[in-house]
């Protein structure tokens, strides 16, 4: 009988603890959500330079038809390639923040096997597509630095020399 009589008193302390902690726990709970949604995202999306470049990288592996793209051991079109990268980069949900990043975390290995992801050559030579794909951004990157500002806005009349 003694039990019967411990319960409610039990439950009563217990009951009157989870509110007082929820009283005062909630305006802290309340003050950190606001704070978590005004920060935004952990992890924020490229910027457009730097997708340019991820795009470029990929359109790289696209576009080279003479090339078959290994992954987890069975060869894949350059077509088939580009669009499994811009999957698995989607995938990423805007982690990838360069390029260069692009490369290392998402086009040069298997996330699933840990498996490196390879270029088949036309000869049948094999290489790693991270140094593949690493030698397309200098090329791309040599190719963006010098072609002439085409878009670049003109200066000003009054500053241009007479």
């Amino acid at each position: 009988m003694r039990r019967r009589a411990r319960l409610p008193a039990l439950h009563w302390a217990l009951t009157r603890r989870l509110w007082l902690w929820l009283w005062l726990g909630l305006p802290a709970a309340v003050a950190a959500s606001v704070a978590i949604a005004l920060a935004g995202p952990a992890h924020a999306a490229p910027g457009a330079a730097e997708q340019l470049r991820i795009d470029a990288v990929i359109n790289a592996v696209g576009t080279r038809a003479e090339l078959k793209f290994v992954r987890n051991g069975s060869d894949y079109p350059a077509a088939d390639a580009a669009r499994f990268l811009r999957e698995k980069l989607k995938a990423r949900g805007g982690s990838v923040r360069t390029a260069e990043a692009f490369i290392e975390q998402v086009a040069t290995r298997s996330s699933t096997t840990g498996q490196p992801y390879r270029i088949r050559w036309p000869d049948g030579r094999d290489q790693p597509a991270a140094d593949f794909l690493r030698a397309e951004l200098r090329r791309l990157d040599a190719a963006s630095a010098s072609a002439p500002r085409a878009l670049a806005a003109p200066a000003a009349p009054h500053l241009q020399a007479r």
